[in-house]
């Protein structure tokens, strides 16, 4: 990959090149080129981690040699070697000034304006694509903030691509041994923190039921950190796709509330007041508005069903990611 950039800002049309970016870092490129309301981000590319990991190489083989696939306790302690590696080795020089340049573009408040607090999310080059659900399976790291904070987490990042559990499931699959499984790639997006006041997914196909006719939509209090990790149990709207409005809805428990930590770092659950887990996260504006943010991200994917991650600021709907549903009977209509 030599001569490729270590690092591009969302909106730089080579960043829509999944081989670089990644699946979460393209598609994200690709919504901001179609107009959507994406927070401000940038990407290391593949190419830095690949220029990083280069010298690691004999050593990730030598730690995964001999290890056959369902030895879980061989597998564990090669990952926690490799891992280990990754953590403690430094970053060259070059990347790591690419990677506080990427981060230092997303200031834009101004002269003297403090360091932004960012997402720092995992992008595999084996996400979304076809019999491949590597979703969730890389790290993501919030409200982080400062460049040498940044450069640490990336790496972090880079070392949850050699999980165990990433691992045996690249081992395990039908493609394996094919050159993604061999030598993974991972590129990192760097995003803005949104700090909503609700947050969810929406699934423009119902993925329980498979049908077409309807949108589900699961919502939280807070940031959707915990919808998506399933620690807090959601609000659930069902939408009819032709008028968008909400057929059935079900209050959910919603015992936690995920929210930047007031020290500045990381997110905390806090347990949600009474008469607020009592109370519905959205209402019917906001479902027609989301479900109408569906049928426009359906669209411009092809007519294939999206699973879609969303946040609400201040009245405003922020598109986190878009990627497909997985499973079958999810292809385009």
């Amino acid at each position: 990959m030599a001569g490729s950039p270590l690092s591009l800002h969302l909106g730089d049309a080579l960043c829509q090149q999944h081989a670089l970016t990644g699946g979460k870092g393209a598609s994200l490129a690709r919504l901001v080129q179609a107009g959507f309301s994406v927070p401000e981000g940038a990407v290391v590319t593949t190419a830095a981690y690949a220029g990083f990991v280069a010298e690691l190489e004999a050593e990730i083989a030598a730690a995964l040699a001999g290890v056959a696939p369902g030895d879980r306790a061989g597998l564990e302690a090669a990952a926690v070697a490799i891992r280990a590696r990754i953590e403690a080795r430094p970053l060259p020089s070059e990347t790591a000034s690419a990677i506080a340049a990427a981060y230092a573009s997303l200031t834009g408040t101004g002269p003297g304006a403090p360091p932004p607090f960012v997402a720092v999310r995992s992008s595999g080059t084996a996400e979304d694509l076809a019999g491949a659900s590597f979703a969730g399976m890389h790290d993501t790291f919030l409200d982080v903030r400062g460049a040498e904070a940044v450069v640490d987490t990336v790496r972090r990042c880079w070392a949850s691509l050699w999980t165990a559990r990433a691992i045996a499931y690249r081992q395990a699959r039908p493609a394996a041994g094919t050159e993604v499984d061999r030598n993974p790639l991972l590129a990192v997006v760097l995003q803005r923190m949104v700090d909503a006041e609700v947050a969810g997914v929406l699934f423009t196909a119902n993925p329980l039921t498979g049908s077409r006719a309807e949108f589900v939509i699961n919502a939280a209090w807070g940031l959707g950190e915990g919808v998506v990790s399933g620690s807090v149990t959601p609000d659930e709207f069902v939408v009819d796709r032709a008028t968008l409005a909400c057929t059935r809805r079900t209050l959910g428990a919603k015992e936690l509330t995920v929210v930047r930590s007031p020290e500045g770092a990381g997110t905390v659950e806090l347990e949600t007041p009474a008469e607020r887990a009592a109370a519905f996260s959205l209402d019917g504006a906001q479902i027609a508005r989301l479900g109408a943010l569906g049928r426009e991200l359906e669209a411009h994917a092809g007519g294939v069903p999206q699973d879609i991650e969303w946040a609400i600021e201040h009245g405003r709907v922020h598109l986190l990611q878009s990627r497909p549903i997985t499973g079958p009977g999810f292809d385009a209509a």
